[in-house]
Protein backbone atom coordinates (compact mmCIF):
# COMPACT_ATOMS: atom_id res chain seq x y z
CA UNK A 1 0.00 0.00 0.00
CA UNK A 2 1.05 3.55 -0.66
CA UNK A 3 1.67 6.03 2.17
CA UNK A 4 0.24 9.52 2.32
CA UNK A 5 1.81 12.04 -0.01
CA UNK A 6 2.07 15.79 0.32
CA UNK A 7 -0.44 16.65 -2.40
CA UNK A 8 -3.76 18.35 -1.80
CA UNK A 9 -5.93 15.26 -1.45
CA UNK A 10 -9.17 14.43 0.34
CA UNK A 11 -8.43 12.41 3.47
CA UNK A 12 -11.02 10.01 4.82
CA UNK A 13 -11.27 7.13 7.26
CA UNK A 14 -12.11 3.55 6.42
CA UNK A 15 -12.97 0.83 8.94
CA UNK A 16 -12.11 -2.68 7.78
CA UNK A 17 -13.76 -5.68 9.41
CA UNK A 18 -11.87 -8.98 9.23
CA UNK A 19 -8.69 -10.89 10.07
CA UNK A 20 -6.74 -9.87 6.96
CA UNK A 21 -7.44 -6.13 6.68
CA UNK A 22 -4.45 -5.27 4.47
CA UNK A 23 -5.49 -7.86 1.89
CA UNK A 24 -9.11 -6.75 2.04
CA UNK A 25 -8.51 -3.04 1.51
CA UNK A 26 -6.05 -3.65 -1.33
CA UNK A 27 -8.99 -4.79 -3.44
CA UNK A 28 -10.12 -1.16 -3.52
CA UNK A 29 -6.86 0.40 -4.74
CA UNK A 30 -7.82 2.81 -7.53
CA UNK A 31 -4.26 2.84 -8.92
CA UNK A 32 -4.21 -0.91 -9.66
CA UNK A 33 -5.03 -1.34 -13.33
CA UNK A 34 -6.81 -4.30 -14.86
CA UNK A 35 -4.98 -6.52 -17.35
CA UNK A 36 -7.33 -5.58 -20.18
CA UNK A 37 -9.46 -2.49 -20.83
CA UNK A 38 -13.16 -2.85 -20.21
CA UNK A 39 -16.15 -0.85 -21.42
CA UNK A 40 -17.57 1.70 -19.01
CA UNK A 41 -20.12 3.25 -21.38
CA UNK A 42 -21.38 1.88 -24.68
CA UNK A 43 -21.66 4.40 -27.50
CA UNK A 44 -24.92 2.72 -28.51
CA UNK A 45 -26.39 4.01 -25.23
CA UNK A 46 -25.43 7.64 -25.86
CA UNK A 47 -29.07 8.75 -26.01
CA UNK A 48 -29.94 7.02 -22.72
CA UNK A 49 -27.03 7.70 -20.37
CA UNK A 50 -27.74 11.35 -19.58
CA UNK A 51 -31.49 10.80 -19.20
CA UNK A 52 -30.96 7.81 -16.90
CA UNK A 53 -28.59 9.84 -14.74
CA UNK A 54 -31.15 12.62 -14.39
CA UNK A 55 -33.80 10.04 -13.50
CA UNK A 56 -31.49 8.52 -10.88
CA UNK A 57 -30.92 11.90 -9.25
CA UNK A 58 -34.65 12.75 -9.34
CA UNK A 59 -35.46 9.49 -7.54
CA UNK A 60 -32.68 10.05 -5.02
CA UNK A 61 -34.05 13.48 -4.12
CA UNK A 62 -37.28 11.82 -3.01
CA UNK A 63 -35.41 9.84 -0.36
CA UNK A 64 -33.25 12.43 1.37
CA UNK A 65 -33.88 15.41 3.59
CA UNK A 66 -30.25 16.47 3.90
CA UNK A 67 -30.03 20.09 2.64
CA UNK A 68 -26.39 19.78 1.57
CA UNK A 69 -27.03 16.64 -0.45
CA UNK A 70 -30.21 18.12 -1.97
CA UNK A 71 -28.39 21.27 -3.10
CA UNK A 72 -25.51 19.26 -4.53
CA UNK A 73 -27.79 16.96 -6.49
CA UNK A 74 -29.89 19.84 -7.83
CA UNK A 75 -26.69 21.42 -9.10
CA UNK A 76 -25.75 18.15 -10.82
CA UNK A 77 -29.18 17.93 -12.44
CA UNK A 78 -28.86 21.52 -13.66
CA UNK A 79 -25.46 20.71 -15.21
CA UNK A 80 -26.86 17.61 -16.88
CA UNK A 81 -29.77 19.51 -18.36
CA UNK A 82 -27.43 22.16 -19.76
CA UNK A 83 -25.82 19.52 -22.02
CA UNK A 84 -27.21 17.43 -24.82
CA UNK A 85 -26.71 13.65 -24.92
CA UNK A 86 -23.52 13.70 -27.01
CA UNK A 87 -21.98 16.51 -24.95
CA UNK A 88 -22.53 14.55 -21.76
CA UNK A 89 -21.08 11.38 -23.30
CA UNK A 90 -18.01 13.34 -24.41
CA UNK A 91 -17.74 14.81 -20.91
CA UNK A 92 -17.78 11.32 -19.39
CA UNK A 93 -15.00 10.22 -21.73
CA UNK A 94 -12.63 13.10 -21.01
CA UNK A 95 -10.51 11.17 -18.50
CA UNK A 96 -10.78 7.81 -20.28
CA UNK A 97 -10.12 6.35 -23.73
CA UNK A 98 -12.25 5.16 -26.60
CA UNK A 99 -12.17 1.92 -28.54
CA UNK A 100 -12.69 1.70 -32.28
CA UNK A 101 -16.47 1.60 -31.75
CA UNK A 102 -16.44 4.85 -29.74
CA UNK A 103 -17.18 3.02 -26.50
CA UNK A 104 -15.62 4.63 -23.42
CA UNK A 105 -13.07 2.23 -21.95
CA UNK A 106 -10.78 2.09 -18.93
CA UNK A 107 -8.17 -0.05 -17.20
CA UNK A 108 -8.86 1.46 -13.75
CA UNK A 109 -9.82 -0.93 -10.99
CA UNK A 110 -13.64 -0.96 -11.29
CA UNK A 111 -13.82 -1.38 -7.51
CA UNK A 112 -11.24 1.34 -6.83
CA UNK A 113 -12.01 3.74 -3.98
CA UNK A 114 -8.67 5.18 -2.83
CA UNK A 115 -5.40 6.51 -4.25
CA UNK A 116 -3.24 6.28 -1.13
CA UNK A 117 -3.88 4.28 2.01
CA UNK A 118 -2.13 3.91 5.34
CA UNK A 119 -3.12 1.99 8.45
CA UNK A 120 -4.02 4.56 11.08
CA UNK A 121 -2.22 7.42 9.37
CA UNK A 122 -1.58 10.85 10.86
CA UNK A 123 -5.22 11.76 11.37
CA UNK A 124 -6.93 8.57 12.52
CA UNK A 125 -4.28 6.77 14.62
CA UNK A 126 -6.06 7.82 17.82
CA UNK A 127 -9.58 7.31 16.52
CA UNK A 128 -10.04 3.92 18.19
CA UNK A 129 -9.35 3.72 21.93
CA UNK A 130 -8.36 0.94 24.32
CA UNK A 131 -9.54 0.79 27.93
CA UNK A 132 -6.66 3.04 29.02
CA UNK A 133 -7.78 5.76 26.59
CA UNK A 134 -4.80 5.09 24.31
CA UNK A 135 -5.16 5.38 20.56
CA UNK A 136 -5.04 2.05 18.70
CA UNK A 137 -5.10 1.19 15.02
CA UNK A 138 -6.33 -2.40 15.06
CA UNK A 139 -7.97 -4.49 17.77
CA UNK A 140 -10.71 -6.96 18.50
CA UNK A 141 -14.10 -5.44 19.16
CA UNK A 142 -13.89 -6.49 22.82
CA UNK A 143 -10.54 -4.68 23.20
CA UNK A 144 -11.95 -1.31 22.13
CA UNK A 145 -13.58 0.95 24.71
CA UNK A 146 -16.62 2.06 22.75
CA UNK A 147 -17.76 4.26 25.61
CA UNK A 148 -14.74 6.47 24.95
CA UNK A 149 -15.44 6.95 21.25
CA UNK A 150 -19.20 6.58 20.86
CA UNK A 151 -21.32 9.04 22.87
CA UNK A 152 -18.47 9.65 25.33
CA UNK A 153 -19.91 11.21 28.50
CA UNK A 154 -17.60 14.24 28.65
CA UNK A 155 -18.22 14.99 24.98
CA UNK A 156 -21.98 14.61 25.36
CA UNK A 157 -21.97 16.98 28.33
CA UNK A 158 -19.92 19.54 26.39
CA UNK A 159 -22.29 19.42 23.41
CA UNK A 160 -25.29 19.63 25.69
CA UNK A 161 -23.87 22.70 27.39
CA UNK A 162 -23.01 24.32 24.06
CA UNK A 163 -26.63 23.93 22.93
CA UNK A 164 -27.97 25.38 26.16
CA UNK A 165 -25.67 28.39 25.96
CA UNK A 166 -25.86 29.08 22.22
CA UNK A 167 -29.40 28.01 21.34
CA UNK A 168 -31.40 28.14 24.58
CA UNK A 169 -29.47 31.30 25.48
CA UNK A 170 -29.08 30.53 29.17
CA UNK A 171 -26.76 32.80 31.10
CA UNK A 172 -23.13 31.61 31.39
CA UNK A 173 -22.22 30.57 34.93
CA UNK A 174 -18.42 30.54 34.75
CA UNK A 175 -15.40 31.17 32.53
CA UNK A 176 -15.79 27.75 30.90
CA UNK A 177 -19.27 28.70 29.75
CA UNK A 178 -17.99 32.01 28.42
CA UNK A 179 -15.27 30.22 26.44
CA UNK A 180 -17.84 27.88 24.92
CA UNK A 181 -19.91 30.84 23.73
CA UNK A 182 -16.81 32.56 22.33
CA UNK A 183 -15.56 29.46 20.53
CA UNK A 184 -18.96 28.57 19.08
CA UNK A 185 -19.91 32.07 17.93
CA UNK A 186 -18.74 31.53 14.35
CA UNK A 187 -20.64 28.22 14.19
CA UNK A 188 -24.00 29.69 15.21
CA UNK A 189 -25.70 28.86 11.85
CA UNK A 190 -24.70 25.19 12.27
CA UNK A 191 -27.18 24.71 15.12
CA UNK A 192 -30.05 25.42 12.72
CA UNK A 193 -29.42 22.03 11.06
CA UNK A 194 -30.92 20.24 14.06
CA UNK A 195 -34.47 20.13 15.36
CA UNK A 196 -33.36 19.72 18.97
CA UNK A 197 -30.44 19.24 21.33
CA UNK A 198 -30.65 15.46 21.06
CA UNK A 199 -29.98 15.52 17.33
CA UNK A 200 -27.07 17.92 17.81
CA UNK A 201 -25.49 15.69 20.46
CA UNK A 202 -25.85 12.53 18.37
CA UNK A 203 -24.31 14.23 15.35
CA UNK A 204 -21.32 15.49 17.30
CA UNK A 205 -20.67 12.54 19.60
CA UNK A 206 -21.39 9.39 17.58
CA UNK A 207 -18.58 7.14 16.37
CA UNK A 208 -18.46 6.91 12.59
CA UNK A 209 -16.18 6.50 9.62
CA UNK A 210 -16.55 7.75 6.04
CA UNK A 211 -16.48 4.16 4.78
CA UNK A 212 -16.50 0.62 6.07
CA UNK A 213 -15.56 -2.67 4.45
CA UNK A 214 -17.86 -5.13 6.16
CA UNK A 215 -17.41 -8.78 7.10
CA UNK A 216 -18.42 -9.79 3.57
CA UNK A 217 -15.58 -7.56 2.24
CA UNK A 218 -18.12 -5.17 0.68
CA UNK A 219 -17.26 -1.46 0.64
CA UNK A 220 -20.01 0.85 1.92
CA UNK A 221 -19.56 4.62 2.23
CA UNK A 222 -21.56 7.76 2.92
CA UNK A 223 -21.43 9.19 -0.60
CA UNK A 224 -24.91 10.21 -1.77
CA UNK A 225 -26.35 9.29 1.63
CA UNK A 226 -27.85 11.40 4.37
CA UNK A 227 -24.92 12.61 6.46
CA UNK A 228 -27.04 12.74 9.61
CA UNK A 229 -28.45 9.23 9.18
CA UNK A 230 -25.02 7.79 8.35
CA UNK A 231 -23.31 9.30 11.39
CA UNK A 232 -25.88 8.74 14.11
CA UNK A 233 -26.64 5.14 13.03
CA UNK A 234 -23.12 4.02 12.10
CA UNK A 235 -22.36 2.19 15.36
CA UNK A 236 -25.71 0.37 15.57
CA UNK A 237 -25.70 -0.42 11.86
CA UNK A 238 -22.16 -1.72 11.43
CA UNK A 239 -20.48 -2.32 14.80
CA UNK A 240 -22.95 -3.21 17.54
CA UNK A 241 -23.75 -6.77 16.43
CA UNK A 242 -20.19 -7.84 15.59
CA UNK A 243 -18.82 -10.72 17.65
CA UNK A 244 -16.40 -9.76 20.46
CA UNK A 245 -13.37 -11.35 18.77
CA UNK A 246 -13.96 -9.58 15.43
CA UNK A 247 -10.87 -7.66 14.30
CA UNK A 248 -11.50 -3.98 13.54
CA UNK A 249 -8.86 -1.87 11.77
CA UNK A 250 -8.86 1.78 10.76
CA UNK A 251 -7.15 3.22 7.69
CA UNK A 252 -6.45 6.72 6.46
CA UNK A 253 -7.06 7.00 2.73
CA UNK A 254 -7.06 9.68 0.05
CA UNK A 255 -8.73 10.06 -3.30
Amino acid sequence: MKNQNSGMLDYFSVIVIGDKPDEIILKYDLTEDTDKPYIIYNYSDVKKIRKERIKFYDEFLKNTNDPKIINGIKEQISNLKSMNDLEYYTYLGEVYSYDIDKNIISTENPNGKWITCEKGGKIFSNYLKDFNDNGIISAKKSEIDWGLINMREEKVNLHSRAWELCVDKIEPENDKDKNIIKNMKMYAPYFKNFKDKGEYIKMGCSFWSYAIVDSDEIWVDMENRSEFDWIINFYNRFIKDLLPDTLITIYECTK
